[in-house]
């Protein structure tokens, strides 16, 4: 299971996100477009700075754990 969600990490990290959404705020939106990028810009930045540095972390434990493992 965690390196499946590391692997997953993985993945999300490799799509340029940031230059995706800077291309998107040039295009001066306006009215429903606007909203929906404003959304998905915040849920994008808390996932960023909230959610992925968790998951870095009990990705990090979850190795450490595994290190004093002997399978035989």
């Amino acid at each position: 299971m965690a390196t499946e969600v590391y692997d997953n990490k993985r993945k999300l990290d490799d799509i340029p996100l940031d230059d995706e959404f800077q291309l998107a705020k040039q295009m001066n939106l306006t009215g429903e477009s606007q909203k929906k990028y404003d959304i998905l810009l915040d849920r994008y930045q808390k996932y960023n700075s909230a959610m992925l540095p968790e998951i870095d972390e009990q990705i990090k434990l979850v190795k450490e754990d595994g290190k004093g493992i002997k399978f035989h």
